[in-house]
């Protein structure tokens, strides 16, 4: 009877424990799927910030090469290029996805946006911004009938009107003679110069030569450290 008895307990017991370790065996199946899933979603992450650091990369080295429309030399973006940048631009010509969100700025001022740009991998690089334009001098002659240009330019429009009692000969650009007329210069020329060091114009005339005789009109080109910033969002 006690032999029966223990018996019974024991398939008791058994049957109990099947669902436990049912319970236990679904549990660890949850577990580990949630591990890989985790594991998937980690390899995934990482698989995509690689590519957009990739493309970041890329896109702001290519930016600023040499050969880019949007640079001045190797490093030196143009800034009135820049207006011309377009996501398709950087699509077609810098190697961007046509499926990735990007963002590009200088100074913090954002020059490019495609798609909604939240997070993505950010490049930084530090860059020269040059920016041209251009400036305009009448010089009011002294003591010498010489002016010198502030700052160095390869290009200088002249224009001469002098008054009708007064004839300029001849125009040197520091030691060089570029124009000259012994029947007298006037009107508009155009005088392509050296950026070695500045120019300074000297002019041979007789008669008097008052403000409005002389107007120069050169390129002035400035140069500042700029940041560029490209941010590319799988």
């Amino acid at each position: 009877m006690t032999r029966r008895k223990r018996s019974q307990s024991e398939t008791l017991r058994g049957q109990t424990e099947l669902p436990a370790l049912g319970i236990a065996f679904l549990f660890l199946t949850v577990a580990l799927l949630i591990t890989v899933a985790a594991a998937e979603t980690a390899f995934s992450t990482a698989d995509r910030d690689a590519i957009e650091r990739q493309s970041a990369v890329s896109v702001s080295e290519q930016l600023i090469a040499e050969q880019s429309d949007v640079s001045a030399r190797q490093n030196v973006l143009n800034e009135s290029a820049l207006s011309d940048l377009s996501a398709t631009t950087l699509s077609e010509e810098y190697g961007l996805e046509s499926e990735q969100d990007v963002r590009v700025q200088v100074d913090g001022e954002t020059i490019v946006e495609r798609g909604d740009v939240t997070a993505g991998t950010t490049i930084e690089r530090i860059v020269s911004l040059e920016s041209q334009a251009v400036e305009t001098l009448e010089p009011t002659f002294a003591d010498t009938l010489s002016v010198s240009l502030p700052r160095r330019t390869d290009a200088v429009t002249l224009t001469l009107d002098p008054p009708p009692e007064t004839t300029i000969r001849s125009i040197r650009a520091n030691n060089e003679t570029v124009l000259k007329n012994e029947q007298g210069l006037a009107g508009t020329s155009n005088l392509s110069l050296s950026t070695l060091s500045t120019t300074t114009l000297w002019f041979e005339a007789a008669g008097p030569m008052p403000r409005g005789s002389v107007e120069v009109a050169y390129l002035a080109t400035e140069t500042q450290k700029s940041t560029l910033t490209v941010t590319v969002d799988e």
